[in-house]
């Protein structure tokens, strides 16, 4: 059985009081996968999506990530659990730099929490570093 790992939003926010998010999003790694070559989206309603990654070296994800210009796929690297998985590291984190630079308006929390992690040098967040990615989150999406 593969072990679902929560990311998106709801990995940093969902204790945080008033956070109300759109959907929860996981991630599975795949040892072979079937039905598809890199990853694959499956939504279950609206409120559930699960990305299917194959189980790659973190050289491949990097390379991967680098190669599909979607800065999208980044942002698993930002969860703990997942890096652990995979036995990605802070300086494996540094190398998406060019990812999370072209991160869109909606999800510059992440770009927030990237910088948080290179400055910390280590997978963790302060209460501060955390408010301020809140606040990037909610403003993005109050915001017309």
């Amino acid at each position: 059985m593969h072990r679902k790992i929560l990311v998106g939003s709801s990995a940093f926010f969902n204790e945080i009081e008033g956070f109300q998010p759109k959907d929860r999003d996981y991630v599975i790694l795949v040892s072979n996968p079937v039905g598809f070559t890199y990853a694959r989206q499956t939504s279950f309603s609206d409120k559930y999506c699960l990305f299917e990654w194959k189980k790659m070296s973190v050289d491949e994800f990097i390379k991967h990530t680098l190669d599909t210009k979607l800065p999208m796929t980044a942002g698993k690297f930002l969860i703990p659990e997942f890096n652990k998985q995979i036995g990605f590291t802070i300086t494996d984190l540094k190398r998406l730099e060019p990812v999370f630079e072209r991160i869109d308006k909606k999800h510059t929390y992440e770009k927030i929490i990237f910088d948080a992690y290179i400055e910390n040098n280590d997978f963790v967040l302060t209460d501060d570093q955390l408010a301020a990615a809140y606040t990037s989150y909610t403003t993005a999406r109050t915001s017309k």
